[in-house]
């Protein structure tokens, strides 16, 4: 994973599998302002858990609070305190050749909308439209402008700054010309074959892309260069995964029992029932005379 300070409060930080935050000297990233052992990043067979260590430890994901853990994926801004966290994906240097803007699917080429809004969807997971979802059965323009289906009314935002278009099972991110482009994933892109849980952010504005069964491309990003930001830079990382949760549930309950323990335990138990049957058998005469 690589981590990202918009801030410039540390530099970035490439780690495989955990990292640490907090002010204590056994920090892997040691900062000021954040409790002695603040949280943890950290993979498993799951995904990428953010794990608040510290009781009084404030913590934030996509502006969401989280009180104890939460999985995190490329593209979440994460906030400890006073400190923000970009959690960045590894950026494609080859160039993926696009489908025309004029072959985009729309709600009459598609059949059935509502199968259609079930399968490709934007969803708001922190800024303006939090919690609101945008179907994808005709090509979705992002920007400032008033013909914008995705509405920003961000300084930064071009009127008609980027349009997310659906090619049968490909879905399409393609830069419009104005603006800054779109942040995919924490890294900065102009156009991109997009995947199942991506994420696009224009500004504090974030959006995954829900659509089960699409799978990822191999080659998708351009490699038309953006202009420098304060919150961004054009570095790739290593790819990291996980199932975006602003503040999940630790996962309880007991590990289910294997077959084979299960197999075993009730022939011993039917052992010993067949055991104190026959002693009952055996000794009852005795016992009564």
């Amino acid at each position: 994973m690589r981590l990202t300070f918009p801030n410039g409060e540390h530099p970035d930080v490439i780690e495989a599998s955990r990292i640490s935050l907090g002010s204590g000297s056994d920090s892997r990233v040691r900062l000021e302002g954040l409790a002695e052992r603040h949280a943890v990043l950290a993979n498993d067979r799951r995904g990428l858990w953010l794990v608040i260590e510290s009781g009084d430890a404030v913590a934030h994901v996509n502006a969401r609070p989280v009180s104890r853990l939460a999985l995190v994926r490329p593209g979440d801004l994460i906030s400890l305190g006073r400190v923000q966290v970009l959690l960045r994906s590894e950026s494609d240097p080859q160039t993926s050749p696009l489908p025309p803007a004029s072959a985009a699917l729309n709600r009459e080429s598609t059949g059935n909308s509502a199968v259609c809004a079930e399968r490709f969807v934007l969803r708001g997971v922190g800024g303006a439209h939090y919690g609101r979802s945008f179907p994808l059965c005709e090509p979705v323009i992002v920007g400032r402008g008033d013909s914008a289906d995705i509405r920003l009314d961000e300084p930064a935002m071009g009127d008609r700054q980027a349009r997310v278009e659906l090619h049968g099972d490909r879905v399409v991110l393609r830069d419009l010309g104005a603006g800054d482009g779109t942040i995919l994933n924490g890294v900065p892109v102009r156009n991109a074959l997009l995947a199942a849980g991506d994420q696009l952010a224009w500004e504090q504005n974030r959006y995954v892309l829900e659509a089960p069964g699409l799978s990822a491309p191999v080659q998708r990003h351009d490699t038309t260069p953006l202009p420098p930001t304060a919150a961004h830079t054009t570095q790739t990382m290593r790819p990291v995964t996980g199932v975006h949760s602003v503040q999940a549930a630790e996962p309880s309950g007991p590990t289910p029992r294997r077959r084979g323990a299960g197999v075993w335990w009730l022939i011993v138990s039917a052992a010993a029932l067949g055991a104190a049957i026959a002693a009952l058998l055996f000794y009852a005469p005795r016992l009564g005379g």
